[in-house]
């Protein structure tokens, strides 16, 4: 798959699963969604060696206790440290429910009517059809949204001389 064309610039978004992309659409996220798990894919695959302006990889941190996904995680850390791409990084902590627990000032399984720590909420983020309102019921703060430090992540990306955004 091409993302953009030799001089096009573009922002590519990255990330594991459906309800990412459901939250990128719900607070307008700019940029091109594309499915990828940095735990379990090579990066090398996915992109050409030009064109795109940035990347952003917004990383499930669930996967950073297992050392062969952690490995792969390196080595795909290792390959964008040598491409010419802008690349950003997020982490997101425990998991979305989380994230979206601690970017919110109020209680976001109460907007969905669950009981906190509700395994449903990935559920009915994906069924929602007024998403943007209940995050702005929620008083949800997108820059808040994976902001959490992850220190094992963190210095993987320091050894290769990125920060996390």
């Amino acid at each position: 798959m091409r993302f953009c064309m030799k001089n096009e610039k573009v922002i590519i978004l990255l990330a594991e699963g459906q309800t990412e992309k459901i939250i990128f659409q719900a607070v307008k996220k700019v940029g091109r969604f594309q499915f990828f798990n940095i735990w379990q894919q090579q990066i090398s695959k996915l992109f050409p060696k030009f064109g795109c302006s940035e990347v952003q990889i917004f990383v499930d941190t669930d996967k950073s206790n297992n050392s062969i996904e952690l490995r792969r995680f390196t080595e795909n850390v290792e390959y964008l440290s040598k491409s010419k791409l802008k690349v950003k990084f997020y982490f997101q902590v425990n998991n979305l429910e989380d994230e979206l627990a601690y970017a919110c000032n109020n209680c976001i399984y109460k907007e969905f009517s669950l009981i906190k720590g509700s395994s449903e909420l990935k559920e009915k983020l994906i069924k929602c059809t007024n998403l943007p309102q209940k995050l702005s019921n929620a008083e949800f703060d997108i820059e808040k949204l994976w902001t959490q430090k992850h220190d094992k992540c963190e210095n993987v990306l320091l050894r290769f001389g990125f920060k996390k955004e």
